[in-house]
């Protein structure tokens, strides 16, 4: 089995190496390969005025590429024509933007993609604690997530959080019929279509949340496939790595969360 990981990074380029190193360590004979998606806005277009979270560099643009190269991960810069421009409530969007636009281009980005069994989208703050027998846990099933749950007009839906999304693609033929795009409440909500209009695949919950505005009443991680991965809440939050917000206080805040993180689930992936 051999998995495709695509994670993306616009101003945390330090969850580069926890990410990919984190899956070489714990996947075992599990053949895989990270792609990294760089988002990071162009330079003399900086809108949103982004630096890189942990140091406020501005030359996060880079910064990505190189983490990405020496962590021997495949690397793509997504065109920033795909944004709408000046929007200011800007993450999830952005997000749900670059899964519609790596599902639509992943055969042209991937050189001899058809060799992939599983695309997993994977969000840049998750990191594998441990062995996951991945073999055993996904499969035989078509895809594999923690679902959404959301009510609307007196129905209820569900939806993959995209932030671990694994999709067979041996199984999942029509992938690219895909769309990520926001019509609940929060990134993929649209993926709720695809998974109504597909009923036979068989696919596999990790974890029921009940609407993305009660993940606040949650704990300050996720942990995924029996504990294996753990998912940062918040962990690429823009608010420290955007001039606009950004002052001591927060980072501070930012980086004891981290160490706090690390100690408790005794990684060591960041120079804090």
């Amino acid at each position: 089995m051999k998995v495709l990981f695509v994670s993306f990074f616009i101003n945390n380029s330090h969850f580069i190496k926890s990410l990919s190193q984190s899956l070489k360590k714990h996947l075992g004979d599990v053949q895989h390969q990270v792609l990294v998606m760089n988002d990071a806005p162009d330079e003399n277009n900086n809108y949103l005025q982004l630096v890189e979270q942990l140091t406020g560099d501005k030359n996060f643009r880079q910064d990505i590429k190189t983490e990405a190269i020496e962590n021997d991960c495949l690397y793509f810069e997504i065109p920033q024509t795909i944004h709408l421009k000046n929007r200011p409530n800007h993450s999830s969007y952005r997000h749900s933007e670059n899964f519609n636009f790596t599902i639509s281009n992943i055969s042209s980005i991937v050189d001899n993609f058809e060799q992939y069994d599983f695309l997993c989208f994977i969000d840049s703050d998750v990191i594998l604690l441990d062995n996951p027998n991945l073999e055993k846990e996904i499969k035989d099933y078509d895809m594999i997530f923690p679902a959404i749950r959301y009510d609307h007009e007196g129905k209820t839906f569900y939806y993959p959080h995209i932030g671990l999304f694994f999709i067979n693609l041996r199984t999942v033929t029509n992938f690219l019929d895909m769309d990520g795009s926001i019509t609940g409440v929060d990134t993929g909500s649209q993926l709720s279509e695809f998974l109504k209009q597909n009923p036979h695949y068989n696919n596999k919950k990790l974890f029921q949340f009940e609407e993305t505005h009660t993940w606040g009443q949650l704990d300050e991680v996720d942990l995924w496939m029996n504990k294996k991965f753990l998912h940062i809440r918040g962990g690429s939050s823009f608010s420290t790595g955007s001039s606009l917000h950004r002052n001591q206080s927060l980072v501070n805040d930012y980086i004891n969360r981290l160490r706090d993180i690390s100690e408790t689930y005794k990684i060591n992936y960041w120079s804090l």
